[in-house]
């Protein structure tokens, strides 16, 4: 069985750390290597003071520019339509570099789960490290449904570094806390799945990404190929 998807780095994709800018990534805390996934995947995890669940790192190279990839996870963590299918998503605000998107998230067995976040993107900039940090927030548009449990405890990063102009190291982190009464070992046991799971889903957005005419926005819907047009 495919495990609940809590956050699609999405987001997903926050509260527990100040707004971060730059090239910083979202966790500054002492990180354990845990386990090797595919080729050269690490798996990191670490605990958080003051939370019963870990935060969990996943390191890898892709074999695509740094612009390719931060562009990829773009797409994976504001785009309604690429939201996995247990959860609905509603992109809230779209400057360009900030996004806010809430998120629904339905949940066997106990109650449902929503989030907002707010995710703020630095670009590489000739060449340089991109980076996409998350948080969450509050915001007018997604007030506190009843019956819903609010996450209101999770943060996390996205950094690329260029190796070559084709070639990047890709980190992932994040740490969220999932409210309610859901055992810490089966939280944990998700949590740790879906961050090893977002290198997958980013490489698969890579190739949805190269396999279609035009460029896809932020908004999910593929924008039509001038070029193809027919006079």
């Amino acid at each position: 069985m495919r495990p609940v998807r809590f956050l699609c780095g999405v987001l997903g994709c926050s509260l527990l750390a100040a707004s971060v800018t730059g090239s910083a990534r979202a966790l500054d805390l002492d990180w354990v290597l845990s386990d090797r996934g595919e080729g050269d995947t690490l798996v990191y995890e670490a605990a958080v003071d003051g939370s019963s669940y870990m935060a969990y790192r996943v390191e890898a190279t892709l074999e695509t520019s740094a612009a390719s990839a931060f562009g990829a996870a773009v797409r994976n963590l504001v785009t309604p339509t690429r939201a996995p299918k247990n959860q609905r998503r509603t992109l809230l605000q779209n400057d360009g570099e900030v996004f806010v998107v809430h998120t629904r998230i339905a949940v066997p067995f106990v109650s449902d789960r929503d989030v907002v976040v707010r995710i703020e993107s630095s670009k590489p900039q000739g060449g340089g490290e991109a980076t996409l940090t998350w948080r969450t927030v509050s915001h007018p548009a997604a007030p506190p449904e009843r019956g819903v449990v609010r996450l209101t405890k999770s943060r996390g990063s996205w950094t690329f570094t260029p190796l070559a102009p084709a070639r990047t190291r890709v980190i992932y982190e994040n740490h969220t806390d999932v409210g309610g009464r859901v055992p810490a070992w089966l939280a944990r046991s998700m949590l740790r799945g879906e961050a090893v799971g977002q290198i997958a889903e980013l490489r698969q957005s890579l190739l949805d990404y190269s396999s279609r005419v035009g460029e896809i926005d932020v908004a999910g819907t593929p924008r039509e190929d001038a070029s193809a047009k027919t006079p």
